[in-house]
């Protein structure tokens, strides 16, 4: 199958290289492409040639949806193209707006301006702050840098405010074909980092559909089944103490959640590119994940360019099935444009192996540089907590 990837970031290297080995012919256009950034696949300078040959259009970020009608018009299958998504995904106001409207419980939240007016949660603590747009968000624990931040506003900009609930941080994910939910969704406890980007996920799949903790995702089907969305799809949640799920985002795309742990956990009975190919055409509505557990760790490495061209040692056929390399090739090593090598999964029967397993493929994996999250201890911990909890 030949397939197009267009992405906004580099991020979908990783699974665009997967597509690759499992023998199909793949092209790359990356619109932010740094300098350095190297990859297996076919890095093109410009994607409108590729809609000549290509049979499948895989895109992620913001951007594409206004081509999504070209695309389809010249018959070609697409996922996550979707420019009423698009509209959605540009701010998070509209996104928490929907899911208001939707009736799913969301965390408080108030948009504010220039003015140090306290928010209407005077119980918190700490704030989640979000600029009115796509921007990941950073997190305050007093009040007096909430209001220093809003002092630094200009010409009427405002940021979105949210209260940091306690609880458990996880998302509810999974595929949607258009019409229906792909079965079984996924919840994942994720620890992030800087710029609140996924460096290590836990995740075990839900496999009663009517479980509660599934509630928002069916009220969530309603939008898309009305925009006939064809993609991914994560819903960011805190889960309290006493179980109540309160929303705290929506995101969409293949770098919107741990897509690459669903894909490992699904390997051994169908491949990454069957599974793009049937969420794009509507004919997928079920997934067969072995075992319970699945494991995602980040691969890092110090952002020093003169690491450009550096090997990358400990790569076999072995491990090569749970690697999910962006900003590397076997020809030229580390790419050196970014921090991010890509990510190491596994799965298991309980969290104890999936972890082992996963630590193990990314300790036989050498670089210059590298950065390993020693942390999925907690998100293991929280994920056997939510279970305990009953959301399942």
């Amino acid at each position: 199958m030949k397939i197009a990837f267009l992405s906004s970031v580099y991020d979908t290297l990783g699974i665009a290289t997967r597509v690759l080995e499992e023998g199909h012919d793949v092209s790359v256009y990356i619109k932010d492409r740094l300098p350095g950034t190297t990859s297996t696949c076919k890095l093109v300078d410009a994607w409108r040639p590729l809609i000549v040959d290509r049979e499948l259009f895989v895109c992620d970020g913001l951007g594409w949806g206004r081509y999504s009608d070209l695309l389809s018009g010249r018959g070609k299958r697409v996922f996550g193209c979707n420019d009423l998504i698009d509209h959605c995904s540009a701010s998070i106001a509209r996104r928490m707006r929907i899911l208001s409207e939707l009736g799913i419980p969301v965390v408080p939240r108030a948009i504010v301006g220039s003015e140090p007016i306290s928010p209407p949660f005077e119980r918190s603590v700490a704030y989640a702050v979000v600029p009115v747009g796509i921007a990941d968000p950073l997190v305050l624990e007093t009040r007096e840098a909430l209001y220093w931040l809003q002092s630094k506003l200009v010409n009427g900009s405002q940021i979105l405010v949210q209260e940091v609930v306690g609880g458990y941080y996880a998302s509810i994910e999974g595929f949607f074909n258009g019409r229906d939910w792909v079965e079984p969704l996924f919840l994942f406890v994720t620890r992030r980092g800087m710029l609140d980007r996924q460096i290590s996920s836990f995740g075990v799949a839900i496999k009663n559909k009517d479980a509660g903790i599934s509630t928002p995702m069916r009220a969530l089907s309603r939008v898309l089944r009305k925009v006939s969305y064809h993609g991914y799809v994560s819903l960011l949640v805190v889960v309290t103490p006493s179980g109540e799920l309160l929303a705290r985002d929506v995101r969409f795309g293949l770098t919107a959640g741990s897509v690459e742990c669903v894909l490992e956990a699904c390997s051994m009975r169908i491949s990454a590119a069957d599974v793009l190919f049937g969420v794009a055409d509507g004919s997928l509505d079920r997934l067969d994940p072995s075992w319970d557990y699945i494991a995602g760790l980040r691969l890092s490495a110090v952002p020093v360019a003169k690491l450009a061209g550096s090997p990358v040692a400990g790569i076999s056929h072995k491990n090569s099935n749970h690697l999910w390399l962006m900003d590397y090739s076997p020809s030229k090593g580390l790419g050196g444009s970014t921090f991010s090598v890509g990510l190491t999964t596994a799965i298991g029967r309980d969290t104890k192996e999936a972890m082992n397993r996963v630590y193990r493929t990314a300790s036989n994996v050498k670089y210059l540089g590298k950065i390993i999250d020693t942390g999925l201890k907690f998100a293991a911990a929280d994920l056997q907590c939510l279970v305990g909890l009953g959301v399942l």
